[in-house]
């Protein structure tokens, strides 16, 4: 994604960890000796019942979708959409990490910094007095 000032960034999800702890992150803040190898998937290595594949393994190998199937991916799709799209809010004096999505316009989801007037409450992308 590129920011305001076409500077690039990655959004980073951290496995087995609450999508609230999601971030966007800048090229300078990758360190690639800490990368780790993504462990299997859990559904390659699905153990089966003396040999046999239960009805979901079969509909998963046919690739027919049960209604199961389509609510989870609606379920996927309503939780990927919810990510946390403003980092920081400055509120008066007080700068605050945000840990969920945010419903504000589209135009305000890429800043990495909200500010949110202490007196009306108005939120605008730069530092300035609403009055």
């Amino acid at each position: 994604m590129k920011t305001e000032d076409n500077n690039i960034e990655y959004y980073v999800h951290y496995l087995d960890f609450n999508r609230r702890l999601d971030e966007w992150i800048t090229p300078d803040q990758i360190d690639p000796s800490r990368v780790e190898e993504r462990p299997p998937d859990k559904s390659e290595k699905e153990s089966t019942k003396g040999g046999r594949k239960t009805g979901r393994q079969k509909r998963k190998a046919e690739g027919s979708p049960s209604k199961n199937d389509k609510e989870d991916a609606d379920k996927e799709h309503d939780e990927m959409s919810k990510v946390k799209n403003v980092n920081t809010i400055e509120f008066g004096r007080y700068e605050i990490d945000t840990w969920y999505f945010s419903p504000y316009p589209e135009e305000f989801s890429n800043c990495s910094k909200l500010y949110i007037c202490e007196f009306c409450l108005k939120y605008m992308k730069k530092k300035k007095k609403p009055y």
